[in-house]
């Protein structure tokens, strides 16, 4: 959560762990404020059993792009333990990029990729 500037964007990703229920399993809120009139706007969501993949694989390009990103960040970051590089790789094999900043992660990931090969002496 937080603001984002008019003219940006950006991907939260979140993990939730779900309870053995048929009802809600919560709630998406977004405020924002309208452009053309200055003025809050409060939109909301609710997260059902049927809005949820039975498996990743089934999961949009676009979100599995976007857990790619958020996996390759946790490297970066040097989370423990860390996702293995390849499991990044794997993601997004097979996805088309639809823009220069999707191509231009697939280069930086292939980049790393070839550093940590090296350090390990492959």
């Amino acid at each position: 959560s937080g603001e984002i500037g008019a003219g940006h964007e950006v991907t939260a990703v979140y993990e939730i762990e779900l309870a053995a229920t048929n009802n809600n399993l919560g709630r998406i809120y977004l405020r924002y404020k309208n452009p053309d009139n200055d003025l809050p706007k409060e939109i909301s969501k609710d997260i059902l059993p049927s809005n949820i993949k039975s498996s990743f694989s089934s999961s949009s390009e676009r979100f599995k792009m976007a857990v790619a990103v958020s996996k390759f960040a946790q490297i970066l970051k040097l989370s423990a333990p860390p996702p293995q590089i390849d499991k990044v790789s794997e993601i997004i094999s097979g996805i088309e990029a639809v823009d220069d900043t999707e191509t231009d992660f697939r280069s930086v990931l292939s980049n790393a990729k070839r550093l940590i090969e090296i350090k390990q002496g492959k």
